[in-house]
């Protein structure tokens, strides 16, 4: 199976060799499979926190945004003992990515990068192809100003019902801002979920039929 190209990634993950120096062999099989289950349900809580966050800090057009960029990798049993859950950003979302430790983004093509202003976007929150910065630039009614603080501005006519005059920003850099905080909001709910969660798995797991069959012969034998 390929693996998703991820742009930002934090692991939940335990060592958990240790706990099988004193365990039985039935408990050290179901072993793996609790601590998998527990992993990935602390994953997923964690995942459900951030996608939450989202809207709080900052402002989501599209509404299924959360749900597609914050995504999660179950663990696997047969990692043992060594075995992680991992909450990540898909490669595609990267633009979300730059969010969580803050980057100085630079244009990939041309001088300046443009920054919508009065543009409209669409539905899902991108800009439509009529309104992208070439094609606007071309129009009769707009204009670009020159200076390290470049915009494309159109002329606004004094009864227009839409009074605002810039369309984009032009700058040589952005400065991007932490404001995901995606680290610090799955390290809390690893910190308060997962010892819950390994609880409930291991009685999941001491509760299967074939964990209680092997107790009741050990019990016959005893």
């Amino acid at each position: 199976m390929a693996t998703t190209p991820r742009s930002l990634e934090i692991e939940v993950l335990t060592n958990a060799g240790d706990l099988t120096r004193w365990l039985t062999d039935q408990e050290k099989k179901q072993l793996p499979f609790a601590n998998a289950l527990a992993l990935t349900r602390t994953a997923q809580a964690s995942q459900r926190r951030v996608r939450e966050s989202l809207p709080r800090n900052f402002k989501i057009r599209n509404k299924g945004l959360p749900k597609a960029a914050v995504r999660h990798e179950p663990a696997e049993k047969r990692d043992w003992p060594r075995q992680e859950s991992a909450v990540f950003i898909p490669a595609r979302f990267r633009f979300l990515a730059d969010h969580e430790a803050g980057v100085i983004r630079k244009p990939t093509r041309g001088h300046r990068l443009a920054i919508p202003r009065a543009i409209k976007r669409t539905a899902r929150g991108k800009i439509p192809a009529s309104k992208t910065p070439s094609k606007v630039r071309d129009r009769k009614n707009t204009y670009v100003t020159d200076g390290p603080f470049a915009e494309i501005r159109r002329r606004v006519r004094k009864n227009a019902k839409d009074r605002r005059s810039i369309l984009y920003l032009l700058r040589r850099r952005v400065k991007i801002k932490p404001a995901l905080d995606m680290n610090l909001t799955v390290a809390t709910w690893v910190t308060q979920t997962h010892r819950r969660e390994f609880r409930k798995a291991w009685k999941q797991a001491l509760g299967k039929p074939r964990y209680k069959r092997a107790l009741t012969r050990r019990a016959a034998r005893l």
